[in-house]
């Protein structure tokens, strides 16, 4: 299938015969005829019906030209973005959990200014149901968020019920970090149970229910669990502490200062294949559709240069 294919198709649609639509097209009419007849050929299906008074497309015919009129709209759409995306103006708050607040928001903020200098982006780090909250009161017009298999269900309720949608981008995987004189950080991989008694340090409300409970099937109380307001708190609890652990996103945090100066140490967990899935949240009627698409092209360059 080729697009000048579908562009064929809509301009029969419009003009209603071969005759006007090859002229309005700037091509002969065999020339169109043989193309609309390769892609029913292709297709396996009859597209339209030849008469004298013109054309007329058929139950399936009508079917096709509406997915091709939504490809064409999206072709339109790439057009616009890089013709015009350079002085596009306009302004974006964001929501984000803190893990992102790194390298991979500034490399994402960086190319856009330096792409799109009249967008401005702005980000508010939060934990997620904070997130998810004020996107849902129109303060944010986008979250990006972690979804972790234990909270999935759970997640995706919370989403439904403040009408938000989640578009997943990445998917990481969470381990346990620990601090440079932690008595287990010479190990690559550790059983949940293996940190029985040691402090477990939490940001905000990220610590679920459903986590608790995951911890609890593999023999590990939280009860020794210490909340803190601000991710740089965390992880300095973590360096200076030597029993304290914390659950993060390996790929993130591998790129961490952190952790690439040898001050955060990442450990596999063998018990509990943990995933954690990336993604933006919006509702649907507040997002500028251009607006959204540059940013969320120039985040998806971020996660691909750190191998996310």
């Amino acid at each position: 299938m080729r697009l000048s294919q579908f562009v064929f198709l809509k301009s029969l649609k419009q003009h209603g015969s071969f005759s006007k639509a090859s002229q309005s097209l700037l091509v002969s009419q065999p020339s169109l005829s043989t193309a609309i007849k390769e892609l029913e050929d292709e297709l396996g299906v009859l597209l339209l019906k030849r008469t004298k008074q013109g054309v007329i497309f058929t139950s399936i015919g009508e079917l096709v030209l509406e997915k091709i009129e939504k490809i064409l709209n999206e072709v339109d759409n790439i057009k616009k973005i890089t013709t015009n995306s350079s002085n596009l103006p306009g302004s974006l708050l964001i929501g984000s959990i803190p893990c992102l607040c790194g390298q991979i928001l500034f490399n994402t903020i960086m190319n856009i200014e330096k792409n799109h200098p009249l967008l401005s982006v702005q980000v508010d780090e939060g934990d997620y149901l904070d997130i998810i909250k004020e996107v849902g009161n129109n303060k944010y017009d986008l979250g990006i968020i972690g979804v972790s298999v234990t909270e999935d269900t759970y997640i995706s309720q919370i989403l439904t019920d403040h009408d938000i949608l989640f578009q997943p981008l990445h998917e990481d995987e969470l381990c346990f970090w620990v601090g440079s004189d932690h008595p287990l950080r010479t190990k690559q991989i550790v059983a949940i149970s293996d940190f029985k008694g040691c402090p477990f340090i939490a940001y905000k409300k990220n610590l679920t229910k459903q986590d608790v409970f995951t911890f609890d099937k593999y023999g590990m109380s939280l009860d020794k669990t210490v909340y803190t307001n601000d991710i740089y708190s965390l992880k300095n609890y973590l360096m200076i502490s030597k029993g304290a652990f914390t659950l993060a996103p390996y790929s993130v945090y591998a790129h961490d200062i952190y952790s690439t100066q040898g001050f955060l140490y990442p450990l596999k967990i063998k018990d509990f294949n943990w995933k954690i899935t990336y993604g933006l949240i919006s509702k649907k009627q507040k997002f500028n559709k251009l607006e959204k698409e540059l940013f969320v092209g120039e985040l998806i360059k971020s996660f691909a240069m750190l191998g996310v």
